[in-house]
């Protein structure tokens, strides 16, 4: 049994509600810790890291994590596991393609827990063994305990202001042709040092994470490649056609003014998924605005 106090679950929805709030619905991280109790686990002290915030990803910065880790267990001991949440904003609670592959990160454990909400205090809690062979429960029951009233604190708010940030982009220099055969070449996760240094811990929700400073790749790549996370995610049937029409929304903010993506009517995305790469499809739907993207380079 694994059970969260209200007061704590509160305080996680809270950071949830405040971030879609002040950064314009986007999605926010955390941790806590997991803690034995007599009849089974308890997730206590959620806390939020310094971090940065999109409608689609949320990215914790490293050094902030690794000095989380070394206080919590300096203050609270070993006898501990972690726990990783992060809100979907206002959308669903479900666990996409990058949740996958973040909650595979923990595989150097034993096991893990993984907690994704939303604003509208819906929630998915799942447990992954590791060892011998990788297994979960990707619906694992909650228990709530307590009760709480249904005020944002200030507090919640301002300290959301202080540890978030919106993403900082970076333009490509080049040509059109160029990015588009460097994209070509991508053969997945790890090739490159913007899309590693996000991925390495585990902590995206949703993308490649937008506008690290270290991103040599610009907001062309990076939104080219959250494409591609979501046309694999609907190809495998982790996303719904209205789910992927949201995001191209997003990334369509972000390809602003040079260029947009186009998705197709279904019947035709279906049609393209058998036939290309989620990637060539990615790059297909691009269409370029020539005269604001030669202000660009």
């Amino acid at each position: 049994m694994i059970k969260i106090s209200k007061k704590d679950f509160k305080k996680i929805i809270d950071y949830a509600k405040a971030s879609v709030e002040e950064f314009s619905g986007a999605e926010i991280g955390g941790m806590a810790v997991l803690v034995p109790v007599e009849d089974g686990y308890q997730i206590k002290n959620p806390e939020i890291l310094k971090q940065v915030v999109t409608s689609s990803t949320c990215t914790l910065d490293k050094e902030e994590l690794a000095n989380y880790y070394t206080k919590t267990m300096k203050k609270i001991g070993t006898n501990i596991s972690f726990v990783w949440w992060h809100s979907h904003g206002s959308g669903s609670t479900f666990w996409s393609g990058t949740d996958e592959k973040a909650i595979k990160e923990y595989a150097g454990g034993k096991w893990s827990v993984s907690l994704v909400v939303n604003a509208n205090e819906e929630y998915k809690l799942r447990v992954d063994w590791f060892a011998p062979k990788h297994a979960s429960l990707e619906d694992t029951d909650l228990e709530i305990i307590g009760s709480e009233n249904n005020t944002v604190p200030k507090g919640i708010t301002d300290e959301v202001k202080e540890k978030c940030s919106k993403p900082t982009y970076a333009t490509v220099k080049g040509s059109y042709n160029s990015r588009q055969t460097s994209l070509m070449s991508y053969n997945g996760w790890g090739d490159k040092t913007a899309e590693t240094i996000n991925y390495n811990n585990g902590y995206n929700s949703y993308g490649s994470g937008y506008g690290t400073t270290d991103d040599t790749y610009g907001d062309f790549q990076i939104a080219i490649n959250d494409m591609n996370d979501a046309l694999e995610d609907y190809h495998t049937g982790n996303l719904k056609y209205n789910q992927v029409r949201k995001i191209v929304r997003q990334v369509n903010t972000l390809l602003n003014p040079f260029g947009s993506i186009h998705l197709p009517k279904k019947k035709h995305l279906d049609s393209y998924q058998t036939h290309n790469s989620p990637l060539a499809n990615a790059i297909q739907m691009f269409r370029t605005n020539p005269k604001n993207y030669r202000q660009t380079i």
